[in-house]
């Protein structure tokens, strides 16, 4: 008998199940007599737990995204790290959903699997294991490879499936709380040090690496905040919580001293303002021609040599002002390191053009292909982390043909969010678009400067967002005879 048959029927029969779940109590007790194991005595809760999951799969997926902001990251050997406790959650979960949609497919919907978004997704993966197959480090990336499939699963597919507007209110408190309680942590350490910059990273641990993952994550949930509050009824308790959430998050924010994480905000309400007038295409024809010409100027006469830092100059500064001025002189260490790399990733992509050298091997081969005047106090990256923009990081790694697809998909979402926005009359949906798009382009602002849509707290809200925009799409079609993208 299939397993969501067993417990499903196991579920129905309330006197059977609490016999069962009685006698196992009654084992482990005598067992721990025997043994004196407390693991043995924890063995009736795992399993309480387990099941109560099992067969409501939405509860599965609240407790992953509960988990997603208090995660820390665990190194299991010298070489294999993992996410705790959220990425054996993803795994469980996207397990979980495999079983339920074999046992009940036809709860999938259709017009999730008929989605351009989800077409634009599927081929990326595709394209990224075929990628494996000619990388120099196959194993590393077939790994690499896994992970963005437990990553897909539940934050995409289980997602849509589970999605009521009543639930999805659920999981932004159940994204929201964990995470104020954790600026409350951080702002209340940081204030003890007179909010020194150089002591941001020391108030996040163990929960963040550094302060741009958590600068990028209270970005991303602070238009979904918004949205949350705007849902309650005046003069409540639930109201005030949130606006309060707001304050704190735009303190933490602030206090973060993340240069990318802030600018986005200021990107992400422009780009609300120009999807409103539609104004998208214009924009777009200027930040390419904007950034063709400063790249043909740089290239020119070889002119970006001349802007090599000196060595002793690229330094962390002391406050958010001198933190921002340093960054357009390089004399920010951050900022002259991310060219280093920058301009190594350009030396790598000529020799493996096509499908690039394998996901997930930038930090092993690059320092060969590195400028090295603009070499950094920091350029031994003793943590193996990549170039610092993911755009270039998938042609790298993945070819031509995968940064195609990738800015394929990009830009077709924030021409959905346009064509949407004024598509749909309904305020509340009207706004939950509105900031929705606004976290799918603080994504990609941000992804510009760091590598994050493989992180945790980051990139599963970017996939919740994707899948937002499909619901919206298919609740409010072209025509009354167009269901599907």
């Amino acid at each position: 008998m299939p397993l969501f048959t067993y417990l499903y029927n196991l579920k129905s029969n309330g006197h059977l199940l609490s016999g069962l779940y009685a006698a196992l109590c009654l084992a482990c007790g005598w067992c721990y007599c025997l043994t004196e194991s407390w693991l043995i005595l924890g063995l009736p809760i795992v399993l309480l737990v387990f099941l109560s999951l099992a067969t409501d799969i939405k509860y599965a997926f609240y407790l992953l995204l509960f988990s997603l902001p208090i995660s820390i990251e665990y190194m299991v050997t010298c070489s294999l790290g993992t996410d705790l406790p959220s990425e054996p959650l993803m795994i469980f979960c996207t397990v979980l959903f495999l079983f339920y949609i074999a046992y009940r497919p036809h709860l999938l919907p259709p017009k999730l699997i008929n989605h351009t978004i989800v077409g634009l997704l599927l081929l990326q993966l595709g394209w990224l294991f075929f990628s494996v197959f000619f990388s120099v480090d196959g194993v590393r990336s077939f790994k690499y490879g896994l992970a963005k499939i437990w990553y897909l699963v539940p934050f995409l597919f289980l997602f849509v499936t589970i999605y009521t507007p009543k639930r999805f209110n659920t999981m932004l408190w159940l994204l929201i709380v964990p995470t104020v309680l954790l600026v409350i942590k951080s702002l209340v350490t940081h204030a003890s040090m007179d909010f020194a910059f150089e002591k941001i990273n020391d108030t996040l641990r163990p929960f963040f690496r550094n302060h741009v993952n958590y600068a990028v994550l209270i970005a991303l949930l602070l238009p979904w905040t918004y949205y949350l509050h705007q849902q309650q009824k005046p003069q409540t308790v639930r109201r005030y919580t949130l606006f309060l959430s707001l304050l704190l998050l735009i303190a933490g924010l602030y206090f973060s001293y993340t240069r990318a994480a802030i600018l986005s905000m200021i990107v992400a309400v422009a780009y609300f303002y120009i999807i409103k007038n539609k104004w998208l295409t214009q924009a777009l024809i200027t930040v390419a021609l904007l950034l063709g010409s400063i790249i043909l100027f740089l290239k020119n006469d070889n002119r970006y040599l001349r802007l090599a830092p000196e060595f002793t100059k690229t330094v962390y500064h002391n406050d958010l002002a001198s933190h921002l001025e340093s960054m357009f002189v390089l004399e920010d260490v951050s900022s002259a390191e991310r060219v280093y790399r920058w301009l190594a990733g350009l030396n790598m992509i000529p020799v493996h053009p096509l499908v690039g050298w394998g996901p997930n091997t930038f930090a092993l081969h690059y320092k060969k292909y590195a400028v090295t005047i603009y070499t950094t106090w920091v350029s031994d990256n003793d943590d193996n982390s990549t170039v610092h923009n993911y755009p270039l990081l998938v042609c790298i790694e993945q070819g031509f043909i995968g940064l195609v697809l990738f800015l394929l998909l990009f830009l077709y979402l924030l021409y959905k969010c346009q064509t949407l926005y004024h598509r749909i009359l309904q305020p509340n949906d009207r706004l939950l678009l509105a900031t929705t798009s606004m976290v799918i382009v603080i994504t990609f602002f941000n992804n510009l400067l760091a590598d994050l849509i493989d992180v945790d707290k980051n990139g599963a809200l970017f996939l919740i967002a994707c899948g937002v925009i499909i619901i919206l799409d298919n609740k409010y079609p072209t025509s009354a005879h167009q269901n599907i993208n």
